[in-house]
């Protein structure tokens, strides 16, 4: 009876640590995928940022070419 409780019991640990080591394993994975995804929409961010600064910089260089001269005295 002890021998077999003895085994019962490392059985248990042995399953214990490979499910902790399965559940570290889907927790990284978790993380990686999540920190793909937040890098992904960083990136659009700063692309989205960058296209409306550059659109913004032509409309007023636009505006800018389109006035008048000043005329000279």
């Amino acid at each position: 009876m002890s021998k077999i409780l003895n085994l019962n019991v490392k059985n248990f640990i042995v399953s214990s640590l490979s499910l902790l080591k399965l559940l570290q394993i889907e927790v990284r994975d978790q993380a990686l995928f999540y920190q793909d995804d937040i890098e992904t929409n960083i990136n659009d961010v700063v692309q989205d940022a960058q296209k409306r600064n550059h659109e913004a910089v032509e409309h007023a260089t636009i505006k800018i070419q389109s006035q008048d001269q000043p005329k000279k005295k």
